[in-house]
């Protein structure tokens, strides 16, 4: 019994020290490495064999969401043009793709452009009731706080602590950002 508890810890965390945990099956754990490993010819190759690019790990990470935190953006592009979902979470704490790139800098803008053009829900929340609108602002991303404002994000929304974009932008010391969510309706 013990050598099979060895064994499993052992398999464990050679999985989860290598970023991925077991995927459904071995073609989708193939597939979340070559994504891992920003392998652009893996990861095309084997979508154009039929690799699921919404292969998610069982530790609940979506393909597009690892591209996302590895930030090859031709992997990003194939694997949405590819269809996956934008408004996949990951799982447990729901953070969607939008969150993650509205909380990035603006080198993922034509990503973000590219994800609500493909129907992201930008006022989807994740746990602790946090929008894609929280995060851009938190990051101090006034070109993505526009363009989510642009695309209906809802500007008045609290999170689970009762904290709205506004209330975020101004204990950040974000003028400019509070003065778009004000111009947007933006209220205490």
């Amino acid at each position: 019994m013990k050598v099979v508890s060895k064994l499993l810890l052992v398999f464990t965390l050679l999985f989860f020290t290598h970023g991925i945990a077991i995927a459904a099956s071995q073609q989708d754990l193939n597939f979340l490495y070559a994504i891992r490993d920003s392998d652009e010819v893996r990861v095309f190759e084997m979508l154009s064999q039929g690799a699921n690019p919404n292969a998610t790990s069982e530790g609940g990470t979506p393909a597009l969401v690892l591209a996302l935190t590895k930030g090859n953006m031709n992997i990003i592009n194939k694997l949405i043009d590819t269809g996956a979902e934008v408004n996949r979470p990951q799982y447990p704490q729901g953070v969607t793709p939008l969150m993650i790139v509205s909380s990035y800098s603006s080198d993922y803008e034509g990503i973000f452009d590219k994800m609500i053009r493909a129907g992201a829900y930008v006022n989807q929340r994740a746990n602790g009731d946090v929008t894609a609108l929280m995060q851009a602002t938190g990051k101090g991303n006034y070109s993505v706080v526009q363009k989510l404002i642009n695309a209906g994000a809802e500007v008045n929304v609290k999170n689970d602590r009762g904290y709205s974009a506004l209330y975020v932008a101004r204990a950040k010391g974000y003028t400019d950002i509070v003065k778009i969510l004000r111009d947007a309706g933006a209220t205490d």
